[in-house]
C-alpha cells in the first residue's frame, strides 16, 4: 500500500477517490478478517473518516475521533434545517456546530460543549449554501462509487454478503 497517500502529513485520512483496487482489497481483508459471518451485520462498522473542508490550503474541518464516512448523511441534512440556531454536526470528538445565515452556512470551531454551554458561539468560517450543496453532491457521487468499488472487490475475493457489507462500510445502508 505504498501508493496510499494521506491528505496531509500526520493525518490518517485518505481521499477515497485515490484508493486503488489493490489497496482497497488489503483494507477490506484487514477490516473483515475476524468476522463471524453468522453475525456479520453487528460486527462490521463504517470506515473511519468523513468529510474534510479545505479552503485554499487551509484545512477548516476534518473528521475527528470516532468520525466515519457515514457522516455524509449528517452533512446533507444541513439543507433540511430551516432554523438559524446553532445545530451540532457530528464529525467525531470534538464536534462542530453549524447554522444557516442569509444563504451562507456558518461553522463553529471544534468543541465538546452543548449549545446551552456556549452562550455566544462564534462563527469560525462560512461557505455559501450553493457551494456546499454542490460539493456535497460530488462527495455523495464519490461515496456511491466507492460503495460499488467495495462490492466489486468483495466479490473478487469471495466475501459473502458483498452488497450489504459495502453499504455497511460506507454508511449507505
Amino acid at each position: 500500500m505504498n501508493n496510499l497517500k494521506t491528505i496531509k502529513n500526520g493525518s490518517f485520512l485518505v481521499d477515497i477517490a485515490t484508493i486503488n483496487e489493490t489497496e482497497l482489497e488489503i483494507i477490506l481483508q484487514q477490516q473483515l478478517e475476524d468476522i463471524e459471518w453468522d453475525f456479520f451485520e453487528e460486527q462490521i462498522g463504517k470506515l473511519s473518516g468523513g468529510i474534510v473542508v479545505k479552503e485554499n490550503d487551509n484545512f477548516r474541518i476534518e473528521p475527528m475521533c470516532c468520525g466515519d464516512i457515514g457522516t455524509t448523511k449528517d452533512w446533507e441534512q444541513i439543507f433540511e434545517t430551516a432554523t438559524d440556531n446553532w445545530i451540532q454536526l457530528w464529525i467525531g470528538h470534538p464536534w462542530i456546530f453549524y447554522k444557516r445565515n442569509n444563504g451562507m452556512i456558518e461553522f463553529s470551531d471544534y468543541t465538546e460543549s452543548t449549545p446551552e454551554d456556549l452562550k455566544n458561539i462564534k462563527s469560525f468560517f462560512s461557505i455559501s449554501e450553493t457551494d456546499l450543496k454542490n460539493q456535497l453532491s460530488n462527495i455523495r457521487k464519490q461515496q456511491d462509487e466507492f460503495e460499488i468499488n467495495i462490492r466489486k472487490v468483495l466479490n473478487k475475493i469471495n466475501i459473502p454478503h458483498s452488497e450489504r457489507i459495502s453499504k455497511l462500510i460506507t454508511g449507505n445502508g
